[in-house]
């Protein structure tokens, strides 16, 4: 299958700052591809070199079965030749422009063609009725989807959407966030979204790429990047983690920790870390005999949550995400950690 996008070991600096090393990716057709990391991982700078706002230093970029840059060949392909669309953290909408003014910019051909697919593209987001409205009259929610149509009016054969969902209220985030993934989708249209925002990345995505200080660090599905991280910058990434201490047993599927015997589900180091949810509370009187005693030291109500941090009896700490009704009363409790990953530190 020939992919939309092929980046082989790329770089990219900022004069003598380097801000990507050795990042390779690719991305399917249909495929929503997220970049995660904080602010200054290199994820903003993956995307404008994917745009061609930014020059590689080195590494090979293809877009569409085409090179378009490439440093050591000397092929470089402007933003306006690469048939990529892009949506903005600030949408950058055009506030002399009404909605259909905004959407038809990004259309080629006569006055006639364009308006006809503009006013298609503004059908296809749901906002028509709203063709002359100034864009600054919208809200969050409605700039974005204007920004979208006006992206795909170009028919690009990649789309990149930088923190697209920032500006919008967390309230209507997600729902913000399935209407576009469902729309994109539909459309079979390879994208690469930036995020600094694990939850947004886990919902949207079909693969996602953590990054920090300038390099890729991981990329999988969502579920497996949460439950088998290779390393502990992938883990902190992408939700609460704590070490639990010990070594991995003989045999390589079982590791002995401060509590107890864990059953290990992927090994990529010699570090363990758990999830709060990979242990379970029990009233020391119904403790099996794997469990470990332990008193509570504070219990952090969360909603449909609570979050328990408990101490063994040896002093090790630990936090457990339980159910309101699963919290045993009293302040002792027997601790089963079920499973941990061993990651490279």
């Amino acid at each position: 299958m020939t992919k939309v996008l092929e980046a082989v070991d790329v770089a990219l600096s900022y004069g003598a700052l380097p801000v990507l090393a050795g990042v390779s990716l690719d991305l399917a057709p249909g495929e929503l591809h997220v970049l995660l990391g904080a602010s200054g991982s290199g994820k903003s700078s993956l995307l404008r070199a994917l745009a061609g706002l930014e020059r590689l230093s080195s590494g090979r970029l293809r877009l569409d079965a085409r090179v378009v840059d490439d440093a050591s060949a000397g092929v470089f392909v402007p933003t306006e030749l690469r048939r990529v669309g892009m949506v903005f953290q600030d949408y950058a909408l055009f506030p002399h422009l009404d909605v259909r003014g905004n959407v038809a910019y990004g259309v080629r051909g006569d006055a006639a063609q364009r308006r006809s697919e503009a006013l298609a593209w503004i059908e296809q987001v749901g906002l028509q009725g709203l063709e002359t409205r100034r864009v600054d009259a919208l809200s969050g929610g409605q700039q974005q989807r204007v920004a979208l149509a006006r992206a795909l009016a170009a028919r690009p054969a990649l789309l990149l959407m930088d923190e697209p969902f920032s500006n919008v209220d967390r309230s209507l985030r997600r729902q913000l966030c399935d209407t576009t993934k469902t729309f994109l989708r539909g459309l079979g249209m390879g994208v690469v979204l930036v995020t600094h925002d694990v939850e947004e990345a886990f919902w949207v995505a079909d693969r996602v790429s953590v990054l920090g200080g300038g390099s890729l660090h991981q990329t999988d599905t969502p579920e497996a990047l949460y439950s088998r991280p290779k390393t502990w910058s992938v883990a902190k990434a992408t939700g609460s983690v704590q070490e639990l201490g010990g070594h991995i047993l003989p045999g390589g599927d079982r590791a002995a920790t401060p509590w107890g015997e864990v059953r290990l589900r992927s090994v990529s180091g010699d570090r363990l870390i758990a999830r709060p949810e990979d242990a379970t509370l029990f009233p020391p009187t119904a403790a099996p005999a794997h469990a470990v005693l332990a008193s509570v030291e504070a219990k952090v109500w969360l909603g449909a949550e609570v979050l328990v941090r408990v101490r063994s009896e040896q002093g090790a700490l630990l936090e457990v995400r339980c159910r309101p009704g699963q919290v045993p009363a009293g302040d002792h409790v027997a601790v089963w950690v079920e499973q941990a990953v061993a990651v490279q530190a």
